[in-house]
């Protein structure tokens, strides 16, 4: 069960807001932060945010390393690698990336 699931119920699972709340909720703990990030990778229109949440100066890097993940997953199962915001996100999300896509990240 997924930490959303286990806070907002499954009904509300198809609704990536509360996600998006608690990501963008730097009050909020960080491992519930974590969490959201990575259920994230499961709602293929979360991309925008976790991408927003890599690039915020002064993050955490786990949690950057989370989005990494997430951003890595949404991407294999849509439109593929994106080099443009692949290039502006932190090494530690390139890294976490590049280990899906080696090909691409090497380029």
């Amino acid at each position: 069960m997924s930490f959303f699931s286990r806070i907002f119920g499954q009904k509300a699972v198809a609704q990536p807001e509360g996600l998006i709340f608690v990501l963008r909720d730097i009050g909020a703990p960080l491992g519930d932060r974590d969490d959201a990030a990575r259920d994230f990778a499961e709602f293929d229109a979360a991309l925008p945010v976790l991408v927003e949440i890599a690039l915020r100066p002064g993050e955490d890097e786990m949690l950057v390393d989370s989005c990494g993940e997430s951003i890595a997953e949404i991407w294999q199962r849509t439109s593929g690698f994106d080099r443009a915001t692949f290039d502006r996100l932190p090494l530690i999300a390139q890294s976490i990336i590049a280990g899906y896509f080696p090909e691409e990240a090497c380029k």
